[in-house]
């Protein structure tokens, strides 16, 4: 995983417990529209937790999370 990757995850990570980051706090973090951000954080976080071979509780969430988030943004 790449620094940049694993910043995605813990920006996510941070946010979850307010229901996710909003659309100006992603863009000027990753300069990503946040549709794009969620579907990259939720591939990083998926590959990342099949790595370890599902041992990562966390990353399943994230991945979820960033699935159900990215589907509210055109």
């Amino acid at each position: 995983m790449t620094e940049d990757d694993q910043a995605k995850i813990d920006f996510v990570w941070r946010w979850m417990t307010f229901g996710g980051a909003g659309a100006d706090d992603i863009f000027t973090t990753f300069g990503l529209r946040p549709r794009e951000f969620y579907t990259r954080t939720a591939a990083i976080a998926g590959q990342a937790a099949r790595s370890a071979r599902g041992d990562e509780p966390v990353l399943w969430r994230i991945e979820h999370h960033c699935t159900v988030n990215a589907r509210h943004y055109p």
